[in-house]
């Protein structure tokens, strides 16, 4: 893949829209990055001359991590490989969260029997369930954001 933007562009947009931090860290304290989140950067990571680590950098952060490298060629393009892994130590919190809550509400439900918290409880199992739709979802996005900001194109040789 190649970025239509020279190596020394690559790197001042990064500069710019990455805030400094750990890409690979989503955990039970993320609920405090609500208020000490207050930057206007699209991604968290860490970068220098070659490689690059990035997340997306918001309060619902994405277990996955685009992690790549860049140099110049000799049209003074820059050639940029990279790959979106998975962060399983965010996977784990969001997996546990979700048993949490159906563990919980399925208590609810066979306790109750029929009643409207049963309708109540399985509307909220649901919709933990929905949210690993809204996990892949962002993930798309979360490439795409990455490729229209650093002007990436696909080789087709």
């Amino acid at each position: 893949m190649t970025s239509n933007i020279s190596t020394s562009l690559f790197k001042k947009r990064l500069e710019y829209r990455t805030k400094n931090g750990y890409p690979f860290y989503m955990g039970p304290f993320q609920l405090l990055s609500l208020f000490l989140n207050q930057t206007t950067h699209t991604f968290i990571g860490a970068f220098d001359d070659l490689h690059f680590q990035l997340s997306n950098n918001s309060f619902y952060r994405i277990p996955f991590v685009i992690v790549g490298t860049y140099k110049e060629n000799e049209v003074g393009k820059t050639v940029v490989k990279y790959e979106m892994k998975t962060n399983y130590y965010s996977f784990f919190w969001i997996h546990l969260i979700t048993v949490l809550i159906l563990l919980v509400n399925l208590e609810f439900i066979l306790r109750l029997g029929s009643s409207a918290l049963t309708l109540i409880n399985v509307l909220i199992i649901l919709i933990s369930f929905c949210r690993y739709i809204a996990i892949y979802h962002k993930k798309k996005e979360f490439e795409e954001n990455f490729i229209e900001i650093f002007e990436i194109t696909y080789n087709k040789y």
